[in-house]
């Protein structure tokens, strides 16, 4: 049983990655794209977040079936450095993209229309007038980040799993 849910929990990190990966990699091209397409590839990263969650809760679960056993065949150590190594570089780039993202917009929190204006709010207040690609790149901008960061997550999720 301990063994199954480690590799349901394996499998779900895999696909909240590669769904945080589509999402993001969509992200950069989504002033190509048509519409409502563009926002729902972007949106990925919510499905993303269910699977990573249900990731950890079979690791739990699998953790409390078989105790503080550990597997440490030279095949399974060698692929969990590369994922810690991997996992590590996903996080500096979800932090370096974060901060990023702030500079960009300010620290705004939302981008609404107000008397007719674009703008970047935080908490209700305005924090400047934007144009309209900025307000449409917005969400965007938010997507790219969570799906960063739930990326690197799955993937350090998939180094508890393995070791």
């Amino acid at each position: 049983m301990p063994r199954l849910l480690q590799q349901i929990g394996a499998i779900l990190c895999i696909v909240a990655f590669v769904l945080c990966a589509v999402s993001h990699v969509t992200s950069f091209f989504c002033d190509r794209l048509i519409g409502s397409l563009a926002s729902v590839l972007t949106c990925l990263f919510i499905p993303a977040f269910v699977c990573l969650f249900a990731a950890g809760l079979c690791q739990w679960a699998a953790g409390k079936h078989r105790g503080r056993a550990r597997n440490s065949a030279r095949d399974i150590q060698s692929s969990t450095k590369f994922l810690q190594r991997f996992g590590f570089l996903l996080l500096a780039y979800a932090v370096l993209l974060l901060i990023w993202e702030y500079r960009t917009t300010g620290g705004a929190t939302d981008a609404a229309i107000l008397h007719g204006q674009y703008v970047y709010t935080y908490k209700s207040q305005v924090i400047r007038a934007i144009t309209e690609r900025e307000y449409r790149l917005f969400p965007i901008l938010v997507a790219r980040v969570m799906s960063a960061w739930i990326g690197a997550m799955s993937v350090w999720c998939l180094v508890g799993i393995a070791d």
